[in-house]
């Protein structure tokens, strides 16, 4: 028997693959856990009470504080002792070993997706802790949003994966991209990715504005999500080729870069790119040829290349 806590989407995978064997499940799968503080409460020690029990793992337990009701006249009050709370409990959030991370990048991506949202609505954000979240740290202090809207992505149920919604944030969002609009066109291309199977070329594209904004994790995890959902498209193993290359992964970006080329050898900058990696950094003069040759056949527009090719000996 397989005992499952979490999201809807992985319980959906996890009966999957029970299926195929014949095992029973049980899936507890989503909710909401609110609290509800009364006029006569203790302010302070409710807030520390709460702050403590979201602080557990980082707020990644099925029974932690997700929203709270509290009193229009203590509001200021419950915010003040929680901020206090959390900082006399972490003085530090980032690169605090004390402090429990987000336990992947894709979960990661979507907190920071959140808290976006929430600033652009002009909507207000207490962070509880001293630092704003960054990239190649996984740790966000705990924030509060004080009176979310309906429409906030933050408050979509987690069993809530309607298809045509889906649809409609991608469809959405490539608008905005189309319209110069970038940050918009991220915002509702994450909110499809966060609640459901979305197409391989919307994840690219996604993962193209991440790294346009220099989140290269965030654009790494993508990349990858877009080859798991599609592994005949050129274009993610390209662009994960080029993050590794920016990390100075040399010997896995010219695989990322080989598989591109061996999936459309008709990519003339897929070709390049993974010419001068192989030239000047991993070495191997073989693929290095092959790929500045298949260049200049290709476009040739860079007239640097002869002189390489010339340089290693080739016609």
């Amino acid at each position: 028997h397989i005992l499952f806590t979490g999201a809807t989407t992985i319980g959906r995978k996890v009966m999957e693959a029970a299926s195929h064997n014949l095992t029973s499940v049980t899936l507890e799968l989503g909710g909401k856990s609110p609290v509800i503080v009364s006029r006569s409460a203790d302010i302070q020690e409710v807030a520390e009470r709460i702050t403590t029990g979201k602080c557990n793992n980082a707020g990644q337990v099925c029974l932690s504080p997700d929203y709270v009701f509290v009193p229009r006249k203590s509001v200021d009050t419950f915010i003040d002792h929680c901020r206090e709370t959390f900082r006399a409990q972490h003085p530090t959030a980032l690169g605090n070993a004390d402090y429990t991370a987000m336990i992947n990048e894709r979960h990661h991506a979507r907190m920071l997706m959140y808290l976006d949202e929430i600033k652009s609505a002009g909507l207000r954000l207490e962070n509880l802790g001293t630092e704003e979240p960054k990239e190649g740290d996984r740790r966000i202090p705990i924030h509060i949003v004080v009176e979310p809207t309906e429409a906030l992505a933050v408050l979509e149920p987690a069993v809530k994966r309607n298809p045509d919604w889906i649809r409609a944030q991608v469809l959405t969002g490539l608008a905005h991209y189309g319209a110069g609009s970038t940050d918009q066109a991220a915002l509702f291309l994450q909110r499809a990715v966060d609640r459901g199977d979305v197409d391989a070329r919307a994840l690219t594209l996604l993962g193209v504005l991440r790294q346009e904004s220099g989140r290269l994790d965030e654009a790494l995890a993508l990349y990858d999500q877009a080859i798991e959902a599609d592994g005949r498209l050129a274009l993610p193993h390209l662009n994960r080729g080029l993050v590794l290359f920016q990390r100075e992964l040399y010997a896995e970006a010219q695989l990322s870069l080989m598989k591109a080329t061996e999936l459309d050898a008709t990519n003339a900058f897929a070709q390049l790119a993974l010419g001068i990696v192989c030239m000047d950094y991993t070495g191997d003069r073989v693929t290095a040829v092959d790929s500045l040759t298949a260049y200049r056949d290709l476009d040739g527009s860079d007239p640097r290349v002869t002189g390489w090719l010339r340089r290693m000996g080739a016609n």
